[in-house]
């Protein structure tokens, strides 16, 4: 059995995190015909790298009393990956799934 233990003392932003970073998986994964996981995985690090960059900065120059953690990093980059796989997937059950359960044709 599964010791889920060590998933019950995460804290609620992690999983906030990777809800929040989905939809830029999706929208690249629509914008880039040419995407791929790799690239995927690597727009999720540049972007929320920079978003705790920003910030790191802003935090030291206006005292924005934000933390910079690399679980933040980690939890966006999964959410941008589990959005573009989810897409993926939905691109290719979707259409099987409406063909299966059309009632009728609008010809």
């Amino acid at each position: 059995m599964v010791q889920l233990q060590a998933l019950q003392n995460i804290d609620p932003t992690f999983y906030l995190n990777i809800v929040m970073a989905v939809p830029l998986g999706v929208y690249y994964g629509l914008l880039i015909p040419r995407a791929n996981i790799v690239k995927v995985f690597c727009v999720g690090v540049l972007a929320s790298g920079f978003v705790e960059v920003a910030q790191y900065v802003l935090d030291h120059s206006i005292l924005l009393n934000r933390n910079v953690d690399i679980n933040d990093v980690i939890s966006n980059v999964l959410g941008v990956l589990l959005g573009y796989v989810a897409l993926k997937v939905v691109g290719l059950v979707g259409p099987k799934l409406i063909r299966r359960f059309k009632y009728f044709d609008h010809a």
